[in-house]
């Protein structure tokens, strides 16, 4: 009985083989095979409408959690003699760019790189994920001219 089954499959097995190798073109398929062609054409032109765009930023470097926690906490001296949103940043804590329009965003870039700069003025240059800001450069206001800061350790 089992060897029934085999030799039905032997047969069929080539067959099989022969079509998927070289199947015969019907109007269905040659059908098929045009609107799998206008789909990858509709999907290349498309890609530059769906890519993220890069859009510049402008506003006042914020230490993220202690914004969120009190909103006058926009420069860097929270409490008496310390440096507070330095130190934060340097700990990890996400920096943040508070726009004139007193939008926030939350900048994904290494904190430290960021962290002697906070309660200046600062400019981002990325891309905008809800209300993060996926930064590519960052630049710091000194006096009336932008300086650009290293973004260490980024990937």
């Amino acid at each position: 009985m089992f060897a029934k089954y085999s030799v039905g499959a032997q047969r069929a097995a080539p067959a099989l083989a022969r079509h998927l190798l070289c199947p015969k073109t019907t109007l269905y398929s040659a059908g098929i095979n045009k609107l799998r062609l206008l789909a990858l054409l509709v999907g290349l032109l498309s890609w530059p409408l769906l890519a993220e765009e890069r859009r510049t930023f402008e506003g006042t470097l914020v230490d993220s959690r202690c914004y969120l926690i009190d909103n006058d906490l926009t420069y860097n001296y929270h409490f008496p003699g310390k440096k507070c949103g330095t130190m934060c940043l340097n700990n990890g804590t996400p920096g943040g760019l508070l726009a004139e329009d007193k939008k926030f965003y939350i900048i994904i870039a290494p904190s430290p790189s960021l962290a002697k700069h906070v309660g200046s003025a600062i400019r981002v240059r990325g891309t905008l994920h809800d209300s993060a800001i996926l930064a590519g450069s960052v630049e710091v206001k000194v006096g009336e001219d932008w300086k650009k800061v290293e973004l260490r350790n980024m990937m």
